[in-house]
């Protein structure tokens, strides 16, 4: 909706029933899904798009969906650069290991923080990005990365969890 008294634009999602929702009462999820939607239609914009935890509202069974939205924003290496395949570099922040697990090993990257001293005598944080081992960011095949031991607090349900399933349950019943 335009308003032009106000200057300003409003999203309205027109659901299939004719139903009209204002972006005000959308949730954050699905408002954060409808920006990623218009941005894979949208060939010229370009860029490093960096997404901190994209999957915030978003309801478990649409995880894939987000996932697969994310993968086709970003450039295919495999292919020509062109207004098809817009030159895009998709950089995720998450902590969620739905998430996590969702995604190619050789795609992920740790990042951790340490301190180290300045040249000037101080302590500043730094953070190191490493590579999974074996994956092509990894120099020579190198093992400079971590493997996905570092990620199994992201693979493994908590310690702590009240609710344990089987995991024959989760094969038959959620895939």
């Amino acid at each position: 909706e335009r308003d032009d008294m106000r200057q300003l634009l409003s999203v309205v999602l027109e659901e299939s029933s004719g139903l009209e929702l204002k972006a005000t009462s959308m949730s954050d999820g699905t408002l954060r899904f409808l920006a990623l939607v218009v941005l894979a239609e949208v060939s010229d914009e370009t860029g490093v798009f960096c997404l901190e935890e994209p999957e915030n509202g978003i309801h478990p069974d649409k995880l894939t969906a987000m996932n697969e939205l994310l993968h086709d924003i970003s450039v295919n290496v495999n292919e020509k650069v062109d207004l098809d395949n817009p030159f895009r570099q998709v950089i995720v922040a998450t902590h969620s290991p739905y998430f996590v697990q969702l995604q190619n090993e050789s795609e992920l990257v740790l990042a951790k923080s340490s301190m180290k001293k300045s040249v000037d005598g101080g302590i500043v944080q730094c953070l190191n990005c490493y590579p999974c081992d074996g994956s092509w960011r990894a120099k020579n095949g190198q093992r400079n990365g971590f493997d996905l031991a570092a990620l199994q607090s992201y693979l493994l349900p908590p310690e702590e969890g009240q609710i344990l399933f089987p995991a024959k349950f989760w094969r038959r019943n959620w895939r």
